[in-house]
């Protein structure tokens, strides 16, 4: 008798909706790191020219961005170590997956992080004709309605350190965060002290919370390792209790882990490094389950568009058995844990217009310039978002 997994069919009968193409017009910076909110109607998108940026779903099921709400989420910094400015980019977004009255939002650049709640409110507006004779007000003509980020705390990097990665507990009550060689804890409610859990020889690029058991926490680093640290165990840590390495697996210079991030119920993850997708098992990390080799597009074996691996590829699980991770070139893989890979192009103009370049490093320039750098879903996994450099898609995943 033949038999199959429903829910599963379902999620490959996924279609998708383009609900929103948003094009920034600031050319100094592209998305680095987008975050659904608790109640999957909220999004931002972090830059590396330090702004957020905020994308608010209406009543009608339509999406829009909310311009007069971006902030300037990282101010200039001097890095005293080196001696000049610190990057300002955004490195990392996160929600507090507890919904209070308002969002609290926590992001991450290379030197500070911050806690923000995000509020909203109406702003009459006055008719644009009015003009005042003596003590006149205006009549209230119509009523603007205004998000805003209110800061609430914020806390910089050690000297010569920097942060790379922070995500927050499932249960609302504390984050986690990479510092260099250093995973860190804190209170959402209580920013001070913090607690270091593990410590490491090799820099740390990347962290995830498994969804069921808050004390396991999941670490990529820049040598091709992923480390599962059950922070009950000790203070601190520089052992993880489970350790997946890829190094082996990739044999190439290409082993820095640009995103790693547990499944839904915590039986797997997956590590994305420069040109591969490996999956594991969470209890058994000897051997991978899958290694998923991807082809950059206008890539040869002699020629990469990247320079050391560290491209920003922020990936994200959209079914049980499938991985949506981004490319240059506008292409988003959807990827299963049995290998099999479905291409989707962003921009599919883009793609065309890709091809008639006649030169191999036109091209390579051209897919560098359209990189599919950040993709995440919403906490019902029924929207997906995806940047492509300084454009963002938003899409409804709607069965057929």
């Amino acid at each position: 008798m033949l038999t199959f997994d429903v829910k599963y069919y379902i999620y490959i009968m996924k279609k998708w909706e383009l609900k929103l193409h948003h094009q920034e017009t600031n050319l100094k910076g592209i998305m680095t790191s987008i975050s659904y909110s608790p109640s999957g109607d909220l999004i931002v998108a972090g830059m590396s020219n330090g702004n957020i940026l905020f994308f608010e779903r209406r009543l009608d099921g339509s999406w829009s961005n909310i311009q007069s709400s971006t902030i300037k989420a990282n101010t200039d910094k001097v890095d005293l170590s080196m001696q000049c400015l610190a990057n300002p980019s955004v490195v990392d977004t996160d929600f507090v997956p507890v919904q209070r009255k308002c969002p609290m939002l926590l992001t991450a650049g290379e030197k500070e992080v911050k806690l923000w709640f995000i509020s909203d409110h109406l702003e009459p507006t006055a008719p644009p004709d009015f003009v005042p004779h003596g003590l006149e007000f205006p009549p209230v003509y119509r009523s603007e309605r205004l998000l805003t980020a209110n800061q609430v705390t914020s806390f910089e990097s050690q000297y010569g350190m920097k942060f790379s990665s922070v995500r927050c507990c499932p249960d609302g009550m504390n984050f986690a965060y990479c510092e260099s060689k250093n995973v860190s804890i804190r209170r959402v409610d209580r920013i001070n002290p913090s607690l270091m859990v593990y410590h490491s020889d090799s820099e740390l690029t990347k962290l995830d919370y498994h969804p069921n058991e808050n004390e396991i926490i999941l670490i990529g680093d820049a040598s091709g390792r992923a480390n599962i640290v059950d922070m009950r165990v000790q203070p601190t840590q520089s052992t993880p209790n489970l350790r997946a390495n890829a190094s082996h697996l990739l044999a190439n210079r290409f082993n820095y882990v640009n995103d790693c991030k547990f499944s839904a119920d915590g039986t797997k993850f997956f590590t994305r490094h420069y040109s591969d997708l490996i999956f594991w098992d969470s209890r058994r990390t000897g051997n991978c389950l899958k290694k998923v080799p991807i082809k950059h597009d206008s890539e040869s074996n002699d020629a990469h568009i990247t320079t050391d691996g560290r491209d920003v590829f922020r990936s994200t699980w959209i079914d049980p058995k499938t991985v949506a991770t981004g490319s240059f070139g506008g292409t988003l893989f959807l990827i299963n844990t049995d290998g099999v890979i479905t291409p989707k192009y962003i921009t599919q103009t883009e793609q065309k217009e890709s091809k008639f370049l006649l030169t191999q490093k036109a091209r390579m320039s051209f897919a560098k310039e359209h990189q599919v750098n950040a993709i995440a879903i919403s906490p019902n996994m029924n929207r997906l978002v995806a940047s492509n450099t300084r454009s963002i898609q938003i899409y409804d995943l709607n069965a057929f």
